[in-house]
């Protein structure tokens, strides 16, 4: 955990999440654009082939959980 100077708690960034950011962005405006299903089914067919396949867990997580907030 990293505190600041004023002496609040900083999180640490999700290194995932900023390395496949634009992916992110693409794969939720997709599917929100064809009015598709948030699943992971959905997730995965929509999937960039950028994103490494230790990654796509997470990256499954990240996009399901952005259509949670």
């Amino acid at each position: 955990m990293v505190v600041s100077k004023s002496g609040q708690s900083l999180v640490p960034p999700d290194m995932l999440r900023l390395r496949y950011r634009q992916a992110l962005s693409d794969v939720i405006a997709a599917i929100v654009r064809d009015a598709e299903p948030a699943t992971e089914s959905t997730v995965r067919a929509r999937m960039p082939a950028a994103v490494e396949g230790v990654d796509a867990d997470h990256f499954v997580a990240l996009v399901l959980a952005e259509f949670k907030a």
